[in-house]
């Protein structure tokens, strides 16, 4: 369970421009978050990041953002295996991972496609990857976020872009996440 509340003033606070905000929901030491939102293809400096950027930008849009049903697995060849697709539950206080890319399932340690964030999640990091859904749920727009991992993860950080997908009601229903592992690491704490 989440601190809703705390997530909430965190998320509002990003939202108006203060960024350090979301170190209020790090626990673990040298987490060093950095966040860009809706940053351009290319200020992203590591495929597949730009290059899925660049194909976000392109798809059909609805009412105000791309279509999830526009999403063609084929067009993101180059990506596949670090793509996450996350479909929104619970007005975004949780998500399912939809699929899970094969390149991050061997280094994360376990396959998390069809687990809700809750069950693939270590607790002591869940608060801050449901920040960064509602940050995205909230301003409708990209957002690249590059972390340390707390000590029970077997990757030492992660960079990740996290793009909206509008569903047919024009509510953004689907994140596709484009997302970079750092060095393996052996686990500091067991989860």
């Amino acid at each position: 369970m989440v601190d809703r509340v705390l997530i909430d003033s965190v998320v509002t606070a990003v939202c108006a421009g203060n960024l350090r905000a979301i170190e209020r929901l790090v626990s673990w030491p040298s987490a060093d978050i950095t966040m860009l939102l809706n940053p351009s293809a290319d200020s992203l400096f590591a495929e597949p990041l730009p290059f899925l950027r660049r194909y976000w930008d392109q798809l059909p849009r609805g009412q105000r953002l791309p279509l999830m049903s526009a999403v063609d697995p084929l067009d993101m060849a180059p990506a596949l295996g670090q793509i996450v697709l996350i479909d929104v539950l619970d007005d975004g206080w949780e998500a399912r991972y939809r699929l899970f890319g094969s390149e991050l399932t061997g280094p994360y340690g376990t396959e998390l496609t069809g687990k809700t964030m809750a069950e693939g999640l270590p607790p002591i990091s869940l608060a801050l990857h449901v920040a960064f859904l509602r940050i995205v749920l909230r301003t409708g727009a990209p957002l690249f976020t590059h972390h340390y991992s707390p000590p029970e993860i077997t990757v030492m950080d992660w960079r990740r872009l996290m793009l909206p997908l509008e569903g047919p009601d024009g509510t953004i229903r689907r994140i596709m996440t484009g997302s970079i592992q750092g060095p393996w690491r052996p686990p500091l704490v067991q989860r």
